[in-house]
């Protein structure tokens, strides 16, 4: 079943406001795609095995309000320690 548009923009200001809340909270002020799958598994009914429709969302989350920052290895197993983007919020 597919999303409406406003269900679509809904997932991503949520996603948003999450990673903005945790880059607000961390020491760091950092934040990773890891953390948004974190959000988009607990917070939404996107499936995980629909990766490609989970990277549209976090690259639209963090394509408004974050800035690229460096590169960490992803914790997530399914990322086999990959590197993945930090980003920081605006």
């Amino acid at each position: 079943m597919s999303m409406s548009t406003k269900q679509r923009e809904q997932t991503v200001s949520g996603l948003r406001g999450y990673l903005r809340s945790l880059s607000n909270r961390r020491s760091s002020g950092t934040v990773t795609a890891d953390d948004a799958h974190v959000y988009l598994t607990k917070k939404t009914n996107v499936d995980a095995m629909k990766i490609r429709t989970r990277l549209s969302f976090i690259n639209s989350a963090f394509s408004n309000g974050f800035s690229a920052v460096g590169e960490v290895a992803s914790t997530r197993p399914a990322a086999k320690g990959r590197y993945i983007t930090e980003w920081s919020a605006k």
